[in-house]
């Protein structure tokens, strides 16, 4: 259900992404990027990488999970 939020602003933080390389949904290859802990990571298949600052890259990137954060004012 809603949330009051009172006197406190609501922000949203991006935690995974999925991505698709192909020509159509019915075809291509599937990674994911996924925040753990403050860190960035890239999963493709069975390799997962940790990311560096401003390595991600989001053209192909289609699906964005997001998490809502409460902050008081």
């Amino acid at each position: 259900g809603d949330v009051d939020a009172g006197s406190r602003s609501i922000f949203y933080e991006t935690y995974a992404i999925v991505n698709h390389i192909g020509n159509s949904m019915e075809s291509g290859h599937y990674t994911a990027y996924g925040l753990s802990s403050g860190t960035w990571f890239h999963y493709d298949d069975a390799r997962v990488r940790k990311l560096k600052l401003g390595e991600m890259e989001l053209e192909n990137s289609y699906i964005f999970f997001l998490r809502r954060i409460f902050a008081e004012n």
